[in-house]
């Protein structure tokens, strides 16, 4: 496809404390086939050398634009990014993630095509050594409204997921969409409000293709120890089932599937490190409180049902399952 004389398209990529990674992560953002591009580098306040090796890297080519701001977290270094930008069209990577390098012109396609598309998913892959054999070729592209694209990233089918990276969005999105500084699992949180902006005749361009490569790493957040901040889940899904309730009704079943999902995994944590018993009570509690929501007549996951089976057998009688679980998912 021809490309020339096409929009801008923004690219988000907050870092901190990534100089041993971000160099290999930039690789393959500079040599997008798609070139109308402008990458947005927002430095977290590394205690590294990362915004030197960036401000080098920067020197080589006049679309990355370097920012340096004090430490304030992931949603504090997206929002900073989303000010700078300067196109119609934005997208966030990780620093410590990889990109197909047709990632963007596989994301903008749709939008190029059709006037009404708001947001592109493309599907991503867990890694924990990058292998560009992972990367796919189109195999085809649905056109849904907000509510059926949210539903594919919340089932989390043929690599979808909730996470703001591996999207395309058009940047109104985020007039009245900013993430919550402060908290985590901030992409669970946010990614629901960005598919409720999409307008009544908006539609959601939803692309099988694996593009995007997730590194799974010791410090990220679903593979760390357990931390006080992981009880944010909680926060995150009381909220947000409130939330698709109101204004996307349609996604709520699977929006439930996805926060047990997500509590089950803080949850396992939580006994795995030995967490505060009471953290770990008020996680169980929440479980059981939405098991007891589940509409088993309109089909349900594997994880609904596991997790069912563990509230019915108890806090006590069910811990050492969910601790064989643990350490059979860490072999993985």
């Amino acid at each position: 496809m021809d490309f020339k004389n096409k929009p801008k398209v923004s690219i988000i990529i907050p870092v901190y404390n990534g100089e041993s990674y971000i160099q290999d992560t930039l690789q393959n953002v500079i040599k997008q086939t798609y070139k109308e591009i402008e990458i947005i580098i927002v430095d977290d306040g590394s205690k590294d050398q990362s915004y030197n090796k960036l401000l080098a890297i920067s020197k080589n080519d006049s679309r990355i634009k370097l920012f340096h701001k004090s430490n304030g977290g992931m949603s504090s270094a997206r929002n900073y990014g989303l000010k700078q930008v300067t196109s119609e069209y934005v997208t966030f990577i990780d620093s410590d993630d990889y990109i197909s390098i047709d990632y963007i012109a596989t994301l903008i396609n749709p939008f190029l095509v059709g006037d009404s598309v708001e947001i592109s998913v493309v599907g991503y892959q867990r890694i924990f050594d990058y292998n560009p054999n992972k990367f796919t070729n189109v195999k085809d592209i649905s056109l849904l409204n907000s509510t059926e694209g949210l539903n594919e990233c919340l089932l989390q089918k043929k690599g979808y997921d909730v996470s703001v990276c591996s999207k395309l969005y058009k940047t109104s999105l985020f007039l009245n969409c900013n993430f919550i500084e402060g908290i985590a699992y901030e992409d669970f949180e946010m990614t629901p409000r960005l598919f409720a902006a999409v307008s009544d005749n908006g539609e959601v361009a939803v692309i099988d293709a694996i593009k995007y490569l997730y590194m799974k790493t010791p410090n990220s957040i679903m593979t760390s120890s357990f931390q006080k901040r992981d009880m944010d889940i909680l926060y995150v899904v009381r909220s947000g089932g409130k939330f698709v309730v109101e204004y996307l009704p349609g996604a709520e079943s699977a929006y439930r599937a996805k926060a047990i999902a997500g509590v089950f995994g803080v949850y396992r944590k939580a006994l795995w490190t030995k967490a505060d018993k009471e953290d770990s009570k008020e996680l169980f509690n929440e479980l059981r409180s939405m098991t007891r929501q589940i509409r088993w007549h309109n089909g349900f996951s594997k994880k609904e049902l596991l997790v069912s089976i563990i509230v019915l057998l108890g806090e006590k009688l069910s811990t050492p399952i969910v601790m064989l679980i643990t350490k059979l998912l860490q072999q993985l």
